[in-house]
């Protein structure tokens, strides 16, 4: 009796086990037919010099003075692509693009902007943010301002680290549509070797008083990326901001357009940029700060080795 007894229950036993790992194969099998979400290919190439916002940056671009670099890092449901970087005496360029896993397409560069970037060379130094640009359908664009290197600087070893993109969209719904902020941390780094390409540096310490304002010319810095005007004033821009004061260049017989002023008040120190190719533009420069409304002007002359 004891002997059929047992028999029966390791039967049992045995049918039990049995109908267990035909329910897990059943379910295990079930899941592998299922459809399961996977990322979308992403086509990772460089994109065209010629879909750059702005014309300096393609020409740097088409003369091969940017490196090429397509590198790629996931960050989140996207990946970034650190595409082409280019360096001089006064800033750094990065062109980058972020693209979808879930749909394989770039992300349109105006809703995309890389956040708390830090970027230092192996001896050190940091760079920090000045600008950014996009193009209609190319790569987004970030500058950052140099920081003084040694003369004889041939290679700059970078180390990027970006911590965060920000990326904007819009509400389906709602009148007007209110903005939708996607925050994607990070962090992920990119480490590569530049070219440091230089640049020419004048320092004209001329001063000259209109009206009781002394305006003084420091220094200008010239690379091939852009050049730069800084200066310092004692006293005040009458008028100013009120007042339109305009900044002009003429580089030995070539002016630039679109210098870009910016000064404050009281001995602030004053910038103006041009974004423009002056390197080369050896002989006597002018620049000139103008008021037209009560003709005043503020005109220095400087020679360019």
């Amino acid at each position: 009796m004891r002997l059929i007894l047992a028999a029966s229950l390791a039967a049992i036993l045995v049918i039990g086990i049995l109908a267990v790992m035909s329910v897990l194969l059943f379910n295990r099998s079930s899941k592998g037919n299922a459809p399961q979400p996977t990322p979308h290919p992403i086509s990772i190439t460089l994109s065209r010099c010629s879909s750059l916002p702005w014309s300096w940056q393609v020409d740097l671009c088409t003369h091969h003075q940017f490196k090429d670099l397509l590198q790629w890092r996931k960050m989140g449901e996207y990946v970034f692509v650190l595409e082409r970087a280019y360096v001089d005496l006064n800033q750094l360029v990065m062109t980058y693009r972020v693209f979808s896993q879930a749909t394989g397409r770039q992300v349109p560069a105006e809703l995309v902007y890389p956040m708390d970037t830090g970027i230092t060379t192996s001896q050190g130094q940091s760079f920090t943010p000045s600008a950014g640009s996009f193009g209609p359908d190319g790569a987004a664009v970030v500058q950052f301002n140099t920081p003084p290197v040694p003369g004889q600087t041939q290679t700059l070893q970078l180390h990027v680290e970006i911590n965060r993109l920000r990326i904007m969209g819009q509400h389906l719904t709602g009148t007007p549509p209110a903005p939708q902020v996607t925050v994607v941390p990070g962090p992920v780094t990119f480490d590569f070797a530049l070219e440091y390409h230089g640049g020419l540096v004048v320092t004209p310490h001329q001063t000259v008083t209109v009206k009781g304002l002394s305006v003084t010319l420091e220094r200008v810095k010239i690379s091939a990326s852009e050049t730069i005007l800084e200066g310092t004033t004692q006293g005040m821009f009458p008028g100013y901001p009120d007042r339109l004061y305009t900044f002009s260049l003429d580089a030995a017989g070539r002016s630039p357009g679109g210098l870009s002023p910016e000064f404050g008040g009281e001995s602030n120190p004053f910038r103006a940029v041009a974004y423009a190719e002056l390197l080369g533009q050896h002989g006597t420069w002018t620049f000139e700060i103008s008021e037209t409304r009560y003709n005043q002007a503020w005109v220095f002359h400087f020679r360019v080795p």
